[in-house]
């Protein structure tokens, strides 16, 4: 992925996190690691330059998908905020509330590193 700026960066990110949602979903498991991936190529780009907050806007995103990536990827540097928007989305049901529950158990345990 060749992404050259942080807006750049931030809608790679925004796409594909709804669109990685929406596979899970549809169980599409392939479709959805392919979106993972990109994910990881724009929040792996955020960091490098030190602009990882910028996913801050994320948070309160209307997908579900889209600020449970976030706040998984937030949690290191805004931990109370971040786990505020994943104990919302975990109080829910679905798949998504279960990633939501899953990712603060494995956060609260030491084991994660987003």
């Amino acid at each position: 992925m060749n992404i050259k700026d942080i807006s750049k960066a931030m809608a790679i990110f925004e796409e594909a996190a709804l669109k990685q949602a929406e596979s899970i979903e549809l169980g599409n498991y392939k479709l959805a690691n392919e979106y993972h991936s990109k994910i990881v190529g724009s929040v792996d780009y955020l960091r490098k330059l030190n602009k990882i907050s910028d996913l801050r806007i994320f948070l309160s995103h209307k997908y579900v998908g889209v600020r449970v990536w976030s706040a998984a990827f937030l949690l290191k540097d805004f931990e109370k905020e971040s786990l505020a928007v994943l104990r919302s989305i975990a109080s829910g049901e679905g798949i998504h509330s279960l990633t939501a529950q899953t990712t603060i158990d494995v956060w609260n345990k030491g084991e994660i590193k987003l």
